[in-house]
């Protein structure tokens, strides 16, 4: 497992920024380990998984995550399949999202828990990209960036706002995130001084 530690609290994400895959979380900081544990032991992300292409795309993925963070679920696939999965495990609730996808939310063990069941490929979905580029700035900015992230996070910022203020993107935070998508390490670099 080809796997990179943030300074995010011992977070652990993987290199490749495959979130299809959860067992790095298993070596994660202790809501990591958690995560891994709910989806996992549960059975429920096995099931998912059977039912069509589907990836964590939640700020815990990262070690970003606060107390009232919630696990966030990118599926590609049929929602009916998608519901059938979650029966035995909790009771949802289920809504249209703008974008068009299905969300069906409930709660696993203390964990909240949100699919979003798409048509289009996860790697295109904002959340994949955004989850990718968190990452990825991450790694390049370290520890006090991560720290800085989490402080406005516990402010009650969602992920992409509070980079996008610290990084002072203007307009709104999640398209201004997408826009250094193909920027190269040394334009995000230049971007913040700790």
């Amino acid at each position: 497992m080809h796997a990179l530690t943030t300074a995010a609290f011992a977070a652990v994400y993987p290199k490749d920024a495959n979130w299809r895959r959860i067992d790095y979380l298993a070596g994660g900081n202790a809501r990591q380990r958690s995560a891994f544990a709910a989806l996992s032991d549960s059975g429920l992300w096995s099931r998912l998984q059977a039912c069509g292409d589907c990836a964590l795309v939640s700020t815990v993925t990262i070690g970003l995550d606060v107390a009232s963070s919630d696990l966030d679920i990118l599926c590609h696939g049929d929602p009916a399949s998608f519901a059938a999965a979650l029966d035995p495990f909790f009771i949802y609730q289920s809504h249209r999202h703008p974008s068009g996808a299905t969300v069906l939310r409930g709660a696993l063990a203390h964990w909240p828990i949100e699919l979003f069941i798409t048509q289009t490929p996860l790697e295109q979905c904002h959340s994949w990209r955004h989850l990718a580029i968190m990452a990825r700035l991450l790694t390049l900015f370290g520890c006090r960036f991560s720290e800085q992230i989490t402080a406005l996070r516990r402010q009650g910022l969602k992920g992409e706002a509070a980079m996008a203020h610290t990084l002072a993107l203007d307009g709104d935070p999640y398209a201004a995130l997408l826009t250094l998508e193909h920027r190269t390490d040394a334009d995000l670099l230049a971007l913040w001084t700790p």
